[in-house]
């Protein structure tokens, strides 16, 4: 069973890949959402923006826990 779940596993990443090279290579955002909704999922505005390239997002710094 564990062969069958790391399979499914690549072909999951490999869809993805290639759904993010398409949505690489369209021109507007318009064309990235068509593609995305057309893949099954459903983006945010603001989500959207971040994948086409308008809004980058960073994460807090973490902070190293105090020594007791």
């Amino acid at each position: 069973m564990s062969v069958v779940i790391i399979v499914r596993r690549k072909q999951i990443m490999e869809l993805i890949g290639n759904l993010k090279k398409k949505v690489d290579k369209a021109s507007s955002k318009e064309e990235k959402r068509e593609l995305i909704e057309k893949a099954g999922m459903k983006l945010n505005d603001m989500e959207l923006e971040m994948i086409s390239g308008g809004i980058s997002f960073q994460s807090p710094p973490v902070k190293e826990p105090k020594a007791l």
